[in-house]
């Protein structure tokens, strides 16, 4: 499973979701919507994970469940 930040649907509060994929195979793809929502400048895309900011504590540990949830 991999964890996507989706950047093409931005929501009006500028908030985009986060989506859990799972890849079947090559031709099919299952994407499923964690009802996680955050701002661009709080996601690290290099490490694809969210930063660490005082201010989307609730994101970030709901994130990290879900991140374990994903590695298992």
């Amino acid at each position: 499973m991999f964890i996507y930040y989706q950047y093409n649907l931005c929501t009006n509060n500028r908030k985009n979701p986060l989506l859990l994929r799972f890849y079947e195979d090559r031709n099919n793809r299952i994407q499923i919507n964690t009802n996680i929502r955050i701002s661009s400048r709080y996601w690290n895309i290099k490490k694809n994970t969210i930063k660490k900011s005082s201010e989307v504590t609730t994101e970030y540990n709901e994130f990290i469940e879900l991140k374990h949830l994903a590695d298992s």
